[in-house]
This record gives C-alpha cells, sequence and structure tokens, in this order.
C-alpha cells in the first residue's frame, strides 16, 4: 500500500503533463491581407504562403524567389483593381513560369 501510495503522485503528475492546451500557432511567414475580391485575393494569398514556405525550406533559391515576388506586383495590381479574371490570369501564368501547377 506505501508503495501504492509513493507511485500515485507520479501517475497524476504524468497524466498532467499529457493534457492538450491550445493548439499551436502556424509555422511560417503569414501572408499580408491581399485587398480585392476573394476570387483572386485568396489564390495570390496562397500561392505568395507557398512561395514563402519553399523559400525558407530552400526548396526555393532566394534570387528566384525575388524575381517571382516582382512578378506578382502586377497580379495583385490588378486584383485590388477589381479586374478579377485578369488577376487570376496573370497568377497562372506567374505559377506556371516558375513551376507551380
Amino acid at each position: 500500500m506505501k508503495q501504492l501510495m509513493a507511485i500515485l503522485p507520479l501517475v497524476f503528475a504524468a497524466a498532467a503533463c499529457t493534457t492538450t492546451g491550445s493548439p499551436a500557432p502556424p509555422a511560417g511567414p503569414v501572408a499580408a491581407q491581399q485587398p480585392g475580391p476573394a476570387g483572386c485575393a485568396e489564390p495570390i494569398r496562397t500561392f505568395e504562403a507557398i512561395a514563402a514556405s519553399d523559400a525558407e525550406t530552400g526548396h526555393l533559391n532566394r534570387g528566384v524567389y525575388a524575381r517571382l515576388t516582382a512578378d506578382l506586383t502586377p497580379v495583385k495590381a490588378a486584383c485590388a483593381d477589381g479586374r478579377e479574371a485578369e488577376a487570376r490570369a496573370q497568377l497562372a501564368s506567374v505559377r506556371t513560369r516558375y513551376g507551380y501547377r
């Protein structure tokens, strides 16, 4: 019985270590809010996050990432101006140019 009483606090301490808390925040950079219609703003945000993650992990060369980011400038401008179809077409072109599907 004394052994059980000695082990009991350890069991409770171990149980406390396995409780779940709030989920960890997402790793990696968070893309800034893109102005414009959701039909083009969300795909731009998603692509930027993927490219940033690839650059962060070394799967995308930093120089290529800089060019990719510069090539997204007119895409973002078209989206912000409300030219959703044009922005989506330009985004598809940029994605293809850099080997993204």
